[in-house]
């Protein structure tokens, strides 16, 4: 009776992960495109010997599914059905994500707790946290001291009277939540909306507006809304005035009102119009925001960090920097528009960062020990994605000189035997 009973309650908790199951014809469409760089349909068709109507039909029931986390399907003409390379994983975490007997990993649990505290439906307690990811209670005050951990690069802490709440400035806290989504989306899927997610697209391409052209548009569109329904509690009242007058002034702003007013009607959610800034912060371009630092001689405040993280650069992997000015001058330009938008916890993800990070491992790696010594001067944190955008510059700059980046090998010599080499390497 005992066992019939956790059997019931595993699988009633677990009905809302059952429920997005792919059945077995559609799972192996989608292995035949993540095979591919591109697919044409009579592929799909003749490899399930299925109609055309029915291969049609498949792909968007794939696409409706991958889109709830922010994935898509495309048709490219002439060539057929692309998955972009570095959705890939996302797309293989998603499906291992949706089987019912997928068992998170440490850090999951630890970002799924995370996530829980910033969404916050109800009261955070141990009880909770062991009830729904099936765990101990020691399992759990083990995942909190993760917790700890991850929030404190965030400047965040943890209040644990009365419950577990996140403490901290609420730029912070959202910078935190907007990194989880890029980084773990399939962990978000129980939040997911699509069906709000488009009706406000459609709202949007019925008034014709500019940010139809914007190359993240279902990005922001879906975030935003996850945002607004889940997150969203109070407004940030932490936009400088310059800034404000900034983007008052921009096409941008007046997109942004109508964007806020389509996600208020259809969310249902009372929303502050300071918001509109927020949204526009996704909204404004990258020479707008240039433009503006150039204007106000606002990268005067980060030329110096900039130089000390080139020079830093230069001396952890030990190449010499000819053309300081021009390397200089190209990192602080890139960095412009995100240190706009990181100042009010926005920020894009970069879909080729694991590819760089592959590309350019050891560039990587110093890259992020020369960014280490200079984000507190910057007065904010540069994620991982923002580290392999400034390691391409690097890297470019390194293939450009015909220099070779390598991790130096180490060789362990000991007279003393194998037992104490092996100490040594570890």
């Amino acid at each position: 009776d005992f066992c019939a009973m956790i059997i019931i309650k595993y699988n009633k908790t677990k009905k809302g992960i059952s429920d997005m199951q792919l059945n077995i014809r559609l799972q192996k469409i989608l292995d035949i495109l993540l095979n591919n760089d591109y697919t044409k349909l009579e592929k799909i068709m003749k490899s399930l010997n299925v109609s055309k109507r029915t291969a049609y039909y498949d792909i968007s029931k794939i696409n409706e599914y991958l889109q709830k986390s922010g994935l898509e399907i495309t048709n490219i003409r002439n060539l057929g059905y692309h998955i972009n390379p570095c959705d890939k994983d996302d797309i293989k975490k998603l499906l291992k994500y949706s089987t019912d007997d997928y068992i998170l990993s440490p850090k999951e649990r630890s970002i799924k707790i995370i996530i829980d505290l910033l969404i916050g439906l109800e009261k955070s307690t141990i009880e909770k946290y062991c009830d729904s990811l099936y765990v101990s209670r020691n399992t759990i005050l083990g995942d909190i001291k993760e917790v700890k951990k991850y929030i404190n690069k965030y400047n965040l802490t943890l209040n644990t009277q009365g419950g577990y709440t996140l403490e901290g400035k609420e730029k912070e806290k959202r910078y935190l939540f907007i990194n989880l989504y890029n980084e773990y989306g399939y962990l978000f899927y129980e939040y997911e909306l699509i069906e709000e997610y488009k009706s406000i697209k459609t709202e949007i391409e019925k008034l014709d507006l500019d940010i139809l052209k914007h190359n993240n548009l279902n990005y922001i569109l879906m975030y935003l809304t996850i945002f607004y329904k889940y997150y969203y509690k109070k407004s940030m009242n932490c936009f400088h005035k310059e800034d404000i007058q900034f983007l008052q002034n921009l096409t941008s702003n007046d997109d942004a009102k109508v964007l806020l007013n389509s996600i208020r009607n259809i969310i249902s959610k009372d929303i502050s119009d300071m918001e509109v800034y927020y949204i526009q912060t996704f909204l404004v371009s990258d020479n707008d925001i240039r433009k503006f630092f150039n204007e106000h001689k606002l990268k005067d405040e980060y030329i110096s960090s900039v130089k000390m993280m080139v020079k830093e650069f230069e001396k952890i992997s030990c190449i010499s920097i000819d053309d300081y000015e021009t390397l200089e001058k190209d990192i602080l330009n890139h960095l412009m528009p995100s240190l706009f938008r990181i100042k009010y916890g926005v920020y894009y993800p970069n879909i080729v960062k694991n590819e760089i990070k592959k590309k350019y491992k050891s560039v990587y790696q110093f890259t992020k020990q020369a960014i280490k010594h200079v984000d507190n001067l910057m007065d904010m944190f540069l994620n991982e994605d923002e580290i392999a955008y400034v390691s391409m510059y690097f890297g470019g700059y390194t293939s450009k000189m015909g220099v070779e980046i390598k991790i130096p090998k180490i060789v362990i010599v000991c007279n003393f035997g194998m037992a104490t080499s092996q100490l040594l390497k570890n």
